[in-house]
């Protein structure tokens, strides 16, 4: 089993917490968010980054039902116990913020697939999709920051949603 972090379909950004913490000597402590952990990847602050652990699996077929839940290791995992294959943002569903799929309209996938064809979302691939999030090379922590409060963030997602399909449609070409 690999360890991993996945990735929001709509914003690009991690759907957890989980990173890895430098220990001297090019060693990595894996931080998951247990209480007991006192090292973390990046200084979180639960009213701004909670909301990064707060995800919605998204059939990929629309016949199937949202379910909500946490992400550890491409999987989500729903209140009752129910383990959904995310992978690294696909799997056996899509896994997206709740916060992004609320300003998506709480669509199924197909309204919001084209997204991660767009430049912006490939800009943010680029820089951050890696096995962890590299939360200590984040050079722009607004997209960290829970876009129900914070304004930009906000702009920025409904920015990339309302991404033309033609510009999605002429970058996979």
């Amino acid at each position: 089993m690999g360890c991993f972090s996945s990735y929001c379909q709509i914003c690009g950004v991690a759907t957890n917490h989980h990173g890895l913490v430098p220990m001297g000597n090019r060693m990595y402590k894996i931080y998951r968010g247990e209480a007991n952990e006192t090292e973390k990847p990046y200084p979180f602050v639960s009213i701004n980054h909670d909301w990064l652990k707060r995800c919605v699996a998204i059939p990929l077929e629309s016949d199937g039902s949202p379910l909500l839940g946490n992400v550890c290791d491409g999987d989500l995992t729903t209140n009752d116990g129910q383990v959904i294959d995310v992978e690294d943002g696909v799997g056996e569903a899509v896994v997206v913020h709740e916060a992004c799929w609320n300003l998506a309209g709480r669509g199924d996938y197909s309204t919001f697939a084209h997204v991660a064809e767009s430049s912006a979302w490939k800009e943010i691939e680029e820089k951050y999709h890696k096995q962890w999030f590299p939360w200590n090379e984040i050079s722009d922590p607004i997209i960290l920051l829970d876009p129900t409060v914070c304004e930009r963030n906000r702009e920025r997602i409904l920015s990339m949603l309302q991404t033309p399909l033609e510009e999605t449609t002429s970058l996979s070409s």
